[in-house]
C-alpha cells in the first residue's frame, strides 16, 4: 500500500466529509451501512442482492363512525450492486433499487433510484495500521416515486455525497484472524432548491424546498472476519444540517445500530443478515399527507436484511488466492511483487520484481 505522513494523514481525515444515509447499499468492502477505507482489490468483480423488510400492527381510529380497526403496516426494499476494483487504490460500485414499496394504497415501484460510488482508499499511514480513503456517492433520480413514507429523505433530485473513510485493522500475533475497525464522518446536499415534494396545492407552502437540504452522517464499526464468518456490530445516524420541507416525509435527527452476520461457504459467495434497531425515540415532525399517524415513525424501530455478495471474477480461484499473496507480500517488502516467491535449493527466498 502507498503509505503517507500520519500528520497529513490525520489532517485530511478531519477535512474529510462523508455520507451514509440516502445511500441506497454499500456494495463495497466494509459493514452493511459503514464503509472501509481498503478498497476492492484490483481486476474483482462483485455483485450483492439484498433484501429489507419492516413491519408493524396499529390500530386505526375512524372519526367519522367512531369505529377501530386492526392493521399492520410494512415496508420492503430490493436492491443490487455491481462493484469493480479498478487499481490497488481505486473502485467503484454501481447500485441501484430493484422494488419499493411507496406505502401508499399498497403501491409499488419497480426500478427506482440509481447511484453511483467512485472509493479512492487503501492509503496507509506511515508505521501503523490505519488506513484513509474518499468514497464520492451521485445519486440519480431515476425512479418515479420520492419522498417514500418510512425511507430515508429523498426529493426527486440528484443527489451528491462526499464520505470520509477511516480503518484500523488489529494484527496482533496471538489473534486468529484481523479485526477492524471503520469510522466514517461526512456530508450530503440533496439539491432540492425548487422541488415540490407533494403535489397536492393546498400543502404548496410546507412542500416546496427553498433551499438547498443538507446532512452530517457518522457511523463507527467493528468487523469481525473470520475463515467462515463474519461479524459486524456498528452504530450510524444523520444530523440536519438544512431541513428539508415540513411536508418531507423523513426529516428528523436520528442514530441507529446495526448487528451483522455472514456466512461464507466457498471463497466466492458470502450470504449475510442483519438487523438495524433505532436508538433515539425521534418525534414526528412531518406536516400533510406523509405523515405517519398511529403513533408510527417515519423511521422504522427496526429492519431486517438478508443477502448475498458473490465475485465474478477472477474466474479461477487460484489467480484469487495468488493475487491475495502478492498483495500481503508488496506490503510486507514495501514495493510491488509481480510473482510468488520461489525457494532456492540453499533455502533462500527469490522474488521478481518490477
Amino acid at each position: 500500500m502507498k503509505e503517507v505522513p500520519w500528520r497529513t494523514a490525520v489532517a485530511v481525515l478531519l477535512l474529510l466529509a462523508s455520507s451514509r444515509a440516502a445511500t441506497i447499499m454499500n456494495g463495497d468492502r466494509g459493514l452493511i451501512h459503514v464503509r472501509s477505507a481498503l478498497t476492492t482489490r484490483k481486476q474483482q468483480l462483485w455483485t450483492t442482492w439484498r433484501i429489507r423488510a419492516w413491519g408493524q400492527g396499529a390500530e386505526i381510529y375512524y372519526v367519522s363512525d367512531g369505529t377501530r380497526t386492526r392493521t399492520t403496516f410494512w415496508d420492503a426494499q430490493a436492491a443490487a450492486a455491481i462493484n469493480y476494483g479498478f487499481s490497488r487504490h481505486v473502485s467503484m460500485t454501481l447500485s441501484s433499487v430493484l422494488y419499493q414499496d411507496l406505502n401508499d394504497d399498497g403501491g409499488f415501484e419497480l426500478f427506482g433510484d440509481t447511484q453511483l460510488d467512485a472509493k479512492f482508499g487503501s492509503y496507509q499511514i506511515a508505521g501503523s495500521n490505519v488506513s484513509l480513503g474518499l468514497n464520492g456517492e451521485l445519486r440519480f433520480p431515476t425512479g418515479a416515486h420520492h419522498n417514500i413514507i418510512f425511507e430515508d429523505y429523498s426529493a426527486g433530485t440528484t443527489e451528491l455525497g462526499m464520505t470520509g473513510l477511516f480503518t484500523y485493522r488489529f494484527k496482533l500475533p496471538d489473534l486468529p484472524y484481523e479485526y477492524r475497525v471503520h469510522l466514517n464522518l461526512g456530508y450530503r446536499n440533496y439539491f432540492d432548491q425548487g422541488a415540490r415534494l407533494v403535489k397536492e396545492e393546498e400543502y404548496a407552502s410546507i412542500s416546496k424546498a427553498n433551499r438547498y437540504s443538507q446532512a452530517f452522517h457518522y457511523g463507527f464499526g467493528l468487523e469481525f472476519p473470520t475463515a467462515v464468518f463474519d461479524y459486524g456490530l456498528e452504530f450510524f445516524g444523520q444530523s440536519w444540517i438544512t431541513f428539508p420541507p415540513p411536508a418531507a416525509a423523513a426529516r428528523e435527527n436520528y442514530l441507529k445500530m446495526n448487528l451483522s452476520l455472514g456466512y461464507k461457504p466457498h471463497p466466492r459467495i458470502k450470504l449475510f443478515t442483519a438487523l438495524d434497531l433505532r436508538l433515539t425515540d425521534d418525534k414526528e415532525t412531518t406536516q400533510g399527507p406523509r405523515a405517519v399517524k398511529w403513533g408510527l415513525n417515519n423511521y422504522p424501530g427496526w429492519r431486517l436484511y438478508l443477502g448475498l455478495r458473490y465475485m465474478i471474477l477472477p474466474f479461477s480461484i487460484y489467480d484469487l488466492h495468488k493475487q491475495v499473496i502478492l498483495e500481503s507480500l508488496s506490503a510486507a517488502q514495501k514495493a510491488p511483487v509481480t510473482e510468488i516467491p520461489r525457494m532456492k535449493s540453499s533455502g533462500t527466498q527469490e522474488t521478481t520484481r518490477k
